[in-house]
């Protein structure tokens, strides 16, 4: 679980600056409640909604844990599959 802690903050953090203080909000709450897992969603989600630009690293890290079956549930690593495809990365500008 240590692991992931660090993945979601290294993720957090990359994001933080360019996710407007509402999502950061949700992201707060979540990560005050010990529900590590929903802020990276909810950060994730909230750079999708408002076509934030995000780095590759950052992208590709997610996918990689989306899809090693066992970082996040099933309908989490799904929810966030579908969201990485509405991520703008720095390749797309």
């Amino acid at each position: 679980m240590e692991g992931f802690r660090e993945f979601a903050h290294e993720v957090i953090s990359a994001l933080r600056p360019v996710l407007p203080a509402e999502t950061l909000d949700h992201v707060s709450f979540a990560i005050e409640d010990g529900r590590i897992h929903h802020a990276v969603i909810e950060a994730v989600g909230g750079a999708a909604k408002h076509r934030v630009l995000v780095p590759v690293p950052i992208v590709e890290m997610v996918h990689a844990r989306a899809t090693d079956g066992v970082s996040f549930g099933q309908k989490d690593a799904w929810a966030l599959k579908r969201l990485l495809r509405k991520v703008r990365t720095d390749t797309d500008a």
